[in-house]
């Protein structure tokens, strides 16, 4: 018979593969519920280290889904990249000491950019979006105990953020908004 902790230490990579495995390019190129002002974050923490996934539509944080069209879209692009990138959106309390070790930032706009002379009002037109992918070490990830996301204050299209978590000590989901945007992880 397999105790609660065994349970728990298989139950966690399982859900880490879940979360965290690549999409396929159509699942990555459209969101299931693609809803404007809405951010879906999830969250594992196992031993040492913490691993974010976020998925936005484009809108909320570059202001359009339409493929870029002059060099101020593309700048728009490039900037959010780099700043979904160097995680600066994401606050992991200081005493845990937690350091960005790996962070991947994706979107669809160079795939849609191939399929330009689609008609921008096609029924079956995909939106655009972003995923970004985060992995943190932490040298006392026992003190790891909230994490504040910031994305509201730089991003105003963002509204709503529904965060998944998976922890050894709990499986939960948060809604965050601008007046609530710390995740607790206790």
């Amino acid at each position: 018979m397999l105790s609660e902790n065994k349970i728990k230490r298989l139950l966690l990579p399982i859900s880490l593969m879940y979360l965290f495995l690549p999409h396929s390019v159509q699942a990555f190129k459209q969101l299931d519920s693609h809803t404007h002002g809405e951010i879906e974050l999830n969250i594992a923490v196992e031993a040492n280290r913490v691993y974010l996934e976020l998925e936005s539509p484009a809108v909320n944080l570059v202001g359009f889904e339409h493929p870029p069209k002059d060099e101020s879209d593309h700048k728009i692009i490039e900037h959010t990249e780099e700043y979904l990138e160097a995680a600066k959106w994401l606050k992991l309390n200081p005493v845990s000491q937690c350091q960005l070790h790996t962070s991947k930032v994706q979107n669809t706009f160079s795939v849609e950019d191939e399929h330009e002379h689609k008609d921008e009002h096609d029924d079956d037109e995909e939106h655009a979006q972003f995923t970004a992918q985060y992995e943190y070490k932490c040298k006392s990830i026992e003190q790891l105990k909230s994490i504040d996301v910031m994305l509201f204050t730089d991003y105003p299209n963002v509204h709503k953020i529904t965060a998944n978590i998976v922890t050894t000590k709990q499986q939960n989901s948060f809604t965050l908004s601008k007046n609530n945007s710390r995740i607790s992880l206790d």
